[in-house]
């Protein structure tokens, strides 16, 4: 497995799979984002392409492609609990999955480095998820898949 780099470059492609409802025709909701790290791969380490057909044989829902660059990502994002928060790429290579990375959040404060592991809870929250939705751009829209027995 490759070691983690320290920063991930700030125009770097980030994909993202997503469902059909994560979308609202060429809008990216804020249910594309996870609440505790949400899961990239990064465009150094994979191809759309492959990111795509990786994420239909794990979670055929999520058949739609979105990307995002660390740049784009929000900095001292003052939210509506008073708290401005950093919104970072973080590379987290995993064995089977060296694209792997997370988007990430820590408060902008004299707080320590390892910050983004606390939880960010209730207004704050949904509105750093919306705040990141709203910079991804969508590359491959995501279909409805058929539930079974419809």
């Amino acid at each position: 497995m490759r070691p983690r780099d320290a920063i991930i470059p700030a125009s770097e492609q980030l994909y993202r799979t997503v469902e059909a409802d994560w979308v609202d025709g060429n809008r990216v909701l804020a249910f594309a984002v996870d609440g505790e790290g949400s899961s990239c791969a990064r465009s150094a380490y994979a191809t759309a392409a492959a990111t795509l057909e990786a994420a239909k044989t794990l979670r055929a829902p999520e058949n739609g492609l979105v990307w995002i660059t660390p740049g784009q990502l929000p900095v001292d994002f003052l939210a509506s609990n008073s708290v401005s928060y950093d919104v970072f790429a973080y590379d987290e290579p995993k064995a089977g999955n060296e694209s792997h990375c997370e988007i990430r959040w820590r408060r902008v404060s004299d707080r320590p480095t390892t910050d983004h592991l606390k939880k960010v809870r209730g207004a704050a929250k949904d509105e750093l998820k919306r705040a990141i939705a709203a910079q991804m751009t969508i590359l491959v829209p995501p279909t409805r898949i058929a539930a079974i027995g419809s």
